[in-house]
């Protein structure tokens, strides 16, 4: 096609030269990409070099008309959409349409998705879309949680027929024959082979059974090898929504998908789905809807099989809560709703200043200073003028004396063990932890919660590459992140990790020094480590980058904390939002954050069976997913703008 301007369907479609490019350089490095298996693909670790990074964008699709037209004018538009994730143009595009970004990458678990220029397009667009819940949460797991504020559900629109055709399709009648369908591209690629393999095994274990495997798509080869298999190959779109409303459930095997068309398209003729396991985008999409059911080995497939063979009111019933789901993310009426209230939302313009605060502290403890500073920007991102002489005063108070300091009318926030009968005032009081504001009332005290303001935006970078590399050796990670004030807990802490060394070598512990730091803890626990001979096994940072902390809490198998961590809880809170189970030793803000979620324990004299704990939580799958879900329901509840609206009523009437 020709560059230049044309009316299609009344559509303004304005096309850009491509630029003149190295091919051979491109093949190269290209062809690099593509030899990758998924083993070898690291999470924040890019699979080329630099300058081989930046030769797969620059030789590759490009057109510097195109980009420049974007920077001159997405100011003139309402959204610049951008779509799919893995050229230039669309790399390139973020950064040029600025605010106005809106990356719509169609993501799959393949090497082009861990290139660092990829992931900082995800980083800089202003809103992300994505197809799937399955999609979403590959990107979250690609690119840190830092991206979820911004990440929406859109869905894809499908063009479902009013009424199902009837017709055969070549000799074969789908009316009066019983079967699972498989539609799509008909190669390995799409490991087609696993469900034919597994079809195959049920077949010879029933051989009364007169289920069939039906295949559509194009294909190189047949896959049908014996009457049980029924290769159709390509068939009309007609013929497709006959098949599938025929068909008493869909196969999708699949392992790399950002999302199955086909699968939906099931569900809006109310037939079951069976997706692979290990793919994200599909199995979540399955278990979301509760449409039909995952699979990940052949046996699973075989008795997948034996299930869709059965009960014809358990498929329906399958079929219909797919139909529901599908209803809700490919009707064209929500997504292009979806999508009108994306586009709104980054229209609106920044918030002005509209309140004036002064904040102030004493002589504080680290994390009182952490909590102010933190705060700060929170309220300045809400329009509030942090620092303007003659406004509104909060201050941050650890004690009596502090109390007594303040200002009459000053609200204050409460950090640490401060009488009741001191803060009798009629300025609002505020406390970061459930249980001070409990304590309080029941003094009389009408105290508000306010948590620490939590920033998941602080992770939208690129974690250290080599520290990624090392920390994904196929050993298990175990972290804790904390204050250095305290010796007794560290040395249990690295006593029970030995015990659990000698359960299963193959473990690391990543000792993070954050916060209150004694140097003379932080030395003895230093010497600790290679008395003990764990040299090989523990890795010991003294306030690491955040890049560093990125890696370390993104490959995190377990937290664990055998007591002195931070006061407010914000490594604990971490952890949790980087899906690390935690394991903690009951102190009060353990007794908040985990103790409905995570594994609380109340002894740190046994210290083995506290290993052994450990090691179960690691190595079992299904316990760190409740343990996890636990968690997340947790730091649901900690709303940090619902948490901020007694404050902003305060300010409006001060």
């Amino acid at each position: 096609m020709r560059a230049g301007i044309e009316s299609i369907d009344g559509v303004r479609v304005h096309r850009y030269p491509v630029d003149a490019r190295d091919r051979r350089a491109f093949t190269r490095v290209n062809s690099a990409l593509l030899r990758i298996g998924p083993g070898n693909l690291k999470r924040g670790v890019s699979p080329l070099e630099p300058d081989d990074e930046a030769t797969f964008f620059r030789e590759g699709i490009r057109s510097r008309a195109l980009s420049i037209a974007i920077a001159d004018r997405a100011a003139d538009y309402d959204a610049v959409v951008l779509l799919p994730y893995l050229y230039g143009p669309i790399v390139e595009g973020v950064a040029r349409a600025g605010r106005r970004a809106l990356l719509q990458p169609c993501l799959h678990d393949e090497s082009y998705a861990y290139l660092d220029e990829v992931a900082k397009a995800h980083y800089s667009a202003r809103r992300l879309l994505f197809n799937s819940t399955g999609e979403a949460e590959l990107a979250r797991r690609l690119y840190g949680p830092g991206i979820a504020p911004k990440s929406r559900i859109l869905g894809l629109g499908i063009d479902s027929p009013v009424t199902v055709p009837q017709e055969n399709v070549g000799g074969f009648v789908p009316q009066r024959e019983r079967y699972v369908l498989y539609a799509g591209r008909q190669d390995a690629t799409k490991n087609l082979n696993l469900a034919v393999g597994a079809f195959d095994a049920y077949r010879r274990r029933y051989r009364s059974s007169e289920l069939k495997l039906v295949l559509v798509g194009d294909r190189s080869a047949s896959f049908a090898r014996h009457d049980g298999i029924v290769d159709l190959g390509y068939v009309s779109e007609d013929a497709k929504w006959t098949l599938l409303a025929h068909a008493r459930a869909l196969v999708q095997p699949s392992l790399n998908e950002s999302y199955s068309r086909v699968m939906f398209e099931s569900w809006l003729v109310g037939r079951p789905v069976v997706a692979h396991g290990a793919c994200l985008a599909t199995a979540l999409a399955v278990r979301e809807a509760n449409g039909g059911w995952t699979a990940s080995l052949a046996t699973d497939w075989e008795a997948a099989f034996a299930r869709i063979d059965g009960d014809d009111r358990d498929l329906d019933a399958f079929g219909e809560r797919g139909r529901a789901y599908a209803q809700k993310y490919a009707a064209w009426d929500g997504v292009l709703e979806r999508f009108a209230e994306i586009v709104r939302e980054i229209g609106e313009p920044p918030i002005p200043v509209q309140r004036k605060l002064r904040t102030t502290y004493g002589v504080a403890a680290r994390s009182t200073r952490d909590f102010a500073d933190a705060l700060d920007v929170h309220l300045e991102r809400a329009g509030i003028a942090i620092g303007a002489d003659g406004a509104p005063e909060l201050v941050h108070v650890e004690t009596d004396d502090d109390v007594r300091a303040a200002a009459p009318n000053a609200a204050l926030i409460v950090h640490g063990e401060v009488s009741a009968t001191a803060l009798l005032r009629e300025a609002p009081i505020f406390a970061p932890l459930r249980a001070q504001c409990e304590r309080l009332r029941k003094a009389g005290i009408d105290a508000h919660f306010l948590p620490f303001p939590f920033d998941e935006r602080r992770w939208e970078r690129l974690p250290d590459r080599e520290l990624s590399a090392n920390l994904q050796d196929g050993n298990t990670n175990l972290v804790f992140s904390g204050p250095f004030r305290s010796l007794e807990p560290l040395d249990s802490l690295l006593e029970a990790f030995l015990d659990y060394v000698r359960l299963d070598g193959a473990v690391r512990l990543c000792l993070i020094a954050t916060g209150d730091i004694d140097e003379d803890v932080y030395g003895r626990v230093r010497d600790l480590i290679y008395q003990l001979n764990l040299v090989e096994n523990v890795v010991l940072l003294h306030e690491p980058s955040d890049a560093e902390r990125l890696a370390i809490f993104r490959n995190a198998t377990l937290f664990w904390s055998m007591g002195d961590t931070d006061r407010l809880g914000v490594e604990l809170r971490t952890a949790m939002l980087f899906d690390a189970p935690v394991i903690a030793y009951d102190e009060p803000i353990a007794r908040e954050l985990i103790g409905p979620a995570g594994i609380v324990f109340t002894s740190r004299d046994e210290l083995v069976r506290i290993a052994a704990l450990a090691k179960v939580v690691a190595d079992d799958p299904a316990l760190r997913r409740t343990i996890v879900t636990a968690q997340q329901n947790v730091a649901a509840t900690y709303d940090d703008d619902a948490a901020l609206a007694r404050l902003r009523q305060w300010l409006d009437g001060a």
